[in-house]
């Protein structure tokens, strides 16, 4: 599959791009940022386009991304504001504290990949993960292309 890929999200996929975050990562946040509906506005309100690589298909459909962390912030952080505007002020404040806990060793003085997700079923999966990764020496298994070269299973 011809993908193109871009730095940053067009405004008009943000919808798309909380459903894919969720698909992906729903199973491990869903107890700290779930339901699922409301996950899901959270998600629309926080993400920021500028911190992510979106892999567009053929069509200009969003079949994947990857979303990033650096000094500047991170693809799907958000802030208290932002929680308490969707979970309301007790809801957030546990929230906080839980996400809070999960992210803070973060070097956010570097590059960090936060998260890859491909849209099932599109064909991109293959062609998502060789741009977002590299070949590792002789073992022919693939680490992430960023400054953390941690494997990819």
């Amino acid at each position: 599959m011809d993908l193109t890929i871009r730095l940053g999200l067009p405004e008009p996929l943000r919808h798309e791009a909380a459903l894919l975050y969720w698909e992906a990562f729903g199973e491990k946040l869903g107890r700290v940022l779930g339901p699922r509906p409301r996950a899901l506005l959270f998600l629309e309100r926080v993400i920021r386009a500028d911190q992510c690589f979106a892999a567009l298909g053929p069509d200009g459909g969003l079949v994947g991304l990857a979303g990033f962390k650096t000094a500047a912030g991170s693809f799907a952080g958000g802030s208290m504001a932002d929680m308490q505007a969707v979970y309301g002020r007790l809801g957030a404040a546990w929230r906080g504290l839980v996400l809070w806990a999960l992210g803070h060793e973060i070097d956010n003085d570097r590059f960090l990949l936060d998260g890859i997700c491909v849209a099932p079923g599109r064909g991109a999966r293959a062609s998502a993960r060789r741009f977002f990764t590299k070949p590792s020496g002789s073992s022919g298994r693939r680490r992430c292309c960023c400054f953390c070269r941690r494997p990819i299973r």
